[in-house]
């Protein structure tokens, strides 16, 4: 009853419009409804889509967000890196202590396990026990000349800044077809100070500093450090001229000393001004510049506005690069007296 009553109703209306009636209609639950204007329709498809304009606003609206967001997303994964950074160092200071409690005393910055000629192997090899690396460790230990071993051609994940993110090859090698792999975190040897190095200040290698923690032929003990071991600098982090690994120094009389520096420069020193010069280094020096000494080669990171270094009592401060250079040089000491001023960032 209430379908035929709707439909009469329909049909009288428009019959009284003097319209023809349509069986087109949307349909609802009691029937097909009265015809839809033209007018009504064709203002519904005219409204159905986006202008050229309003596409337009859209997309740069889109685009302004994504500018805005970006940044935040790489502060946010350099952040995640930077404390990664942190982390490896904390995980080589633990090592360093428990070679301390084991051997009673620090490793030297190199080290002779078998007979190797002029080349010893570096003080992160020594180390690798204590980071779960016993294997390699072992390994090495076998081979008959680990400068020249397959083995260095690995690294430890802990011996890599993942700022750095190039996980370099030694490129004095590279020509010779020997992908030796580099560390980012060399020894601090010290500034030098009051004749307190070995060999001299000539070019290309420069002195080699021994008033720091680790140094040639060092085996500091704990209580040497008078300085106190919360403001001694141990191992900061490097990006410059890296070089193999497992290269520790060569020849005596100038020494060249593969993962250890001197603090002699300021940190992220610009190539511009003061860089280390070698026949096999890619891109070369940039024209004028100061030539810098392979054992000067100065400390640095790509986090910005500094680097990371892990401190004589195992923990990890991050200095910045405009930190006071004389207070620099003294945390680099361990013995030298000096009063420390307010270093922290």
């Amino acid at each position: 009853m209430l379908w035929t009553n709707w439909r009469t109703l329909s049909g009288n209306s428009c019959r009284q419009r003097g319209q023809s009636c349509s069986r087109s209609g949307p349909v609802g639950r009691l029937g097909r409804l009265p015809f839809m204007p033209r007018e009504l329709r064709q203002s519904r498809v005219e409204g159905a889509g986006f202008t050229l304009v309003e596409l337009l606003v859209v997309i740069a609206i889109i685009g302004i967000l994504i500018a805005l967001l970006l940044p935040a997303v790489q502060a946010a994964r350099e952040a995640a890196r930077r404390m990664q950074c942190s982390n490896n160092l904390k995980q080589i200071g633990l090592a360093l202590h428990n070679y301390h409690d084991a051997l009673k005393s620090f490793p030297p910055v190199a080290t002779t396990i078998w007979d190797t000629g002029t080349m010893e192997i570096s003080w992160l090899y020594p180390i690798l026990p204590y980071l779960e690396q016993t294997a390699v460790y072992e390994q090495m230990k076998k081979a008959p000349n680990a400068y020249h071993s397959t083995l260095s051609v690995q690294v430890a994940p802990v011996y890599l800044c993942p700022s750095d993110g190039r996980n370099e090859f030694d490129y004095i090698d590279l020509p010779a077809g020997r992908e030796y792999r580099t560390a980012n975190y060399n020894a601090v040897m010290g500034p030098g100070r009051d004749g307190r190095y070995l060999g001299t200040e000539s070019l290309p290698a420069g002195y080699a500093a021994t008033d720091g923690v680790i140094h040639m032929y060092s085996g500091t003990r704990m209580r040497s450090i008078q300085d106190g071991t919360s403001n001694t600098l141990m191992v900061g982090e490097r990006i410059t001229d890296l070089r193999s690994w497992t290269k520790g120094w060569m020849t005596k009389d100038e020494p060249s000393v593969f993962q250890g520096k001197n603090i002699v420069w300021p940190m992220n020193t610009d190539p511009s001004v003061l860089c280390y010069r070698h026949v096999r280094k890619p891109g070369g020096c940039p024209a004028g510049s100061q030539e810098m000494a392979f054992n000067d080669i100065d400390f640095g990171s790509r986090h910005p506005g500094g680097a990371q270094f892990g401190l004589a009592d195992g923990s990890v401060h991050f200095l910045s690069e405009t930190i006071n250079f004389t207070t620099y040089q003294d945390l680099a000491t361990m013995d030298g007296g000096e009063v420390v001023a307010d270093w922290s960032p």
